[in-house]
């Protein structure tokens, strides 16, 4: 009895360490591209995988667990000693937690399933003998390894390719998200709900037949569809304020924005925003709903002409050109010509001039003067900036106005600001950079 309790507590540690493992390593694979795409926060994306990493594995965990415990070893040539079956699969899970902590220490994505079978088949076949493996099992595992990344990723590219026919590539691309994406959100509930269904439930005592399976999967996946519509319905509001944004992004952006219809003062902003022409215009949110959203539209454009400066500083051309809307950056010609976008910027940021004028050094935000907010919750950045040279001693100090529009949750500059011409080594900042763009004239 004692030493089956030292086994149930080496058992235990084992598994924490492993656990440790796998949410070191796997659950940061699951989640790098929701935190990467700044969908969740880090706090977020640890609070939803201890959640639903949990809810998997006790909801539809069963056959794999029922895998690894009995499908890769034939427990039956240690029926005379399951002691040796009991130090395997310590030292499996040992072996198995110890590579995760060497993995995750690394930053090397790997496979938790491909380190636990690998340990157990090493075990299996030199502490017992090679035929106590069940090689064709193995087999199906290692082929499901093969199989899987290429399945996964032809889905993701139909998924991708149908995302950019009904979404990205129309000319108002947030209405038809609004359309579409509850459509894709109710195909993964289908999904889940009916694999946990039908392969989960069983394990904890529910047997439900194929037929109600796939009711209740479609009663549960219509709920959360719903839910996710509201929510984005609501996004678009918190984005909008109630209008819709005329500068759509897309190849053709720039040209869509010169045929908008001019910007029209609003009552009340100290700003302009876009006239609406739809004859059903949402209800205007009231004045308390309407300046939390100014406030919270100011801090996110701020941020991201923070980021704008920031990646001029560190040259990060790629950055930028996420930053700026499309065609800017052949508006603003660059000097390097050659390479892509990001190439053309990073390497034109510095640029020494042959005829003499200043070479970029260093540009320091020293603070905001104003942001004005538009109907479109478009905003009018202005900021002082000191930038300094590497050939002249006295920095230039100088008020930095930039235009960002909301796409997507978040701000993009609607033209390059004076900030961007001096770090390509342009001396003199046309007219037009501080001028509005077309579609946003300045309000009082």
């Amino acid at each position: 009895m004692e030493a089956a309790t030292i086994y149930i507590v080496l058992a235990a540690l084992f598994g924490l360490f492993m656990a440790w493992g796998i949410g070191a390593n796997d659950v940061a694979n699951a989640m790098a591209t929701s935190v990467g795409s700044k969908a969740l926060t880090i706090k977020q994306a640890i609070l939803v995988a201890a959640v639903f990493e949990f809810l998997g594995a006790v909801l539809a965990g069963g056959e794999v667990t029922s895998t690894i415990r009995k499908g890769i070893v034939d427990a039956d040539l240690l029926a005379e000693t399951p002691e040796l079956l009991v130090y395997g699969m310590l030292a499996a899970l040992l072996a198995a937690g110890t590579w995760l902590l060497i993995a995750s220490h690394k930053g090397w994505p790997v496979s938790t399933t491909h380190s636990i079978v690998g340990a157990i088949v090493g075990f299996a076949a030199v502490g017992i003998g090679v035929d106590a493996v069940h090689w064709e099992k193995v087999g199906t595992i290692v082929m499901s390894w093969v199989v899987s990344p290429l399945t996964a990723g032809f889905i993701a590219f139909l998924i991708y390719l149908s995302v950019q026919w009904l979404i990205l590539r129309r000319e108002d691309p947030l209405a038809h998200a609004k359309r579409y994406v509850p459509v894709y959100i109710f195909l993964a509930a289908f999904t889940i709900t009916l694999v946990t269904i039908l392969k989960g439930l069983k394990h904890v005592g529910l047997d439900i037949s194929i037929g109600d399976a796939y009711l209740a999967a479609t009663a549960i996946a219509v709920v959360i569809a719903a839910i996710g519509a509201a929510a984005i319905s609501g996004l678009l509001w918190l984005l909008l304020a109630g209008g819709d944004d005329p500068q759509s992004p897309g190849s053709a952006g720039e040209d869509r924005a010169r045929e908008q219809p001019p910007l029209e003062p609003e009552v009340g902003t100290g700003a302009v925003g876009p006239s609406d022409q739809s004859p059903r215009e949402p209800k205007p949110p009231e004045p308390r709903s309407r300046e939390r959203l100014e406030r919270i539209a100011a801090k996110r454009a701020q941020r991201a002409y923070r980021s704008y400066i920031a990646a001029i500083n560190d040259r990060n051309g790629g950055r930028l050109c996420r930053l700026i809307a499309p065609g800017v950056e052949r508006r603003l010609r660059p000097p390097i010509k050659e390479g892509s976008c990001g190439r053309r910027v990073s390497s034109s940021i510095g640029f020494a001039d042959r005829r003499g004028f200043p070479v970029w050094e260093e540009t320091i935000l020293s603070g905001f003067e104003s942001a004005l907010i538009g109907k479109a919750l478009r905003v009018q950045v202005t900021a002082t900036i000191v930038t300094r040279f590497r050939d002249r001693e006295q920095p230039s100090i100088e008020s930095d106005v930039a235009y960002l529009r909301p796409v997507d949750g978040r701000y993009q500059l609607l033209k390059a600001s004076a900030a961007l011409w001096r770090a390509v080594g342009k001396p003199d900042v046309p007219p037009e950079v501080i001028a509005p763009p077309p579609g946003f004239s300045a309000g009082g």
